[in-house]
């Protein structure tokens, strides 16, 4: 892990999205790439 190039070699997932497809769609799959609401409408429902 320490040879030149790496530490820093696959950090984004442009690289992962360009490298290893399949990773990439498990990746976004659970971390979504789109801002999102975790509860829409919760701010409408009266306690």
């Amino acid at each position: 892990m320490d040879r030149p190039g790496f530490k820093r070699s696959h950090d984004t997932r442009d690289w992962i999205r360009e490298n290893d497809p399949n990773l990439y769609e498990l990746i976004t799959r659970y971390f979504p790439t789109e801002d999102w609401e975790f509860c829409p409408g919760v701010e409408d429902q009266v306690s």
